[in-house]
């Protein structure tokens, strides 16, 4: 599988190893995990794998639309959060598109790691604002984590 993970940097895209991989929980007691999807078909497909089988979504899954292919929030707007549990899916977030007059987000100019790195470091620091948009990921990623513990429903 690492074999195949590394041709991405030869073929520049992604390949079939990156589906392979969502369904994988890695760690020991399973725990609730954060699944993205870069196309909406995808959606359906990893919904209906983590209903139908339910040892592939214990812990729970929430299941969004992944940014430049990673399962972070998207700043530019809201995407659909879909929570699988139980062999059930339940639609936490509805999709928003973006208001032409939502704030400007600062994110870095550069995407390499670098330049990533130092971002993250000023935002830990307190000396540049965590994205609206990841601030409302971690509210529903704790939401949902105090569910799992309480039993009382997550509310969006």
């Amino acid at each position: 599988m690492s074999r195949l993970l590394e041709l991405r940097t030869t073929l520049g895209v992604r390949n079939t190893t990156h589906t392979l991989v969502k369904p994988l929980q890695p760690f020991a007691e399973p725990g609730l995990r954060l699944v993205n999807y870069t196309h909406p078909a995808y959606r359906d497909s990893l919904s209906a794998l983590f209903r139908d089988f339910p040892q592939a979504a214990a812990g729970g899954v929430l299941l969004a639309r992944g940014t430049e292919g990673e399962a972070a929030a998207d700043t530019r707007r809201r995407v659909q959060v879909d929570w699988l549990h139980d062999q059930v899916c339940e639609t936490l977030v509805d999709a928003e598109r973006a208001s032409t007059q939502a704030p400007v987000v600062e994110l870095p100019d550069a995407l390499d790691a670098a330049t990533a790195a130092r971002w993250i470091t000023d935002v830990l620091d307190g000396h540049t604002r965590v994205p609206e948009a990841i601030v409302k990921q971690v509210e529903l990623i704790e939401r949902v984590a105090r569910w799992k513990e309480s039993r009382q429903a997550p509310c969006a």
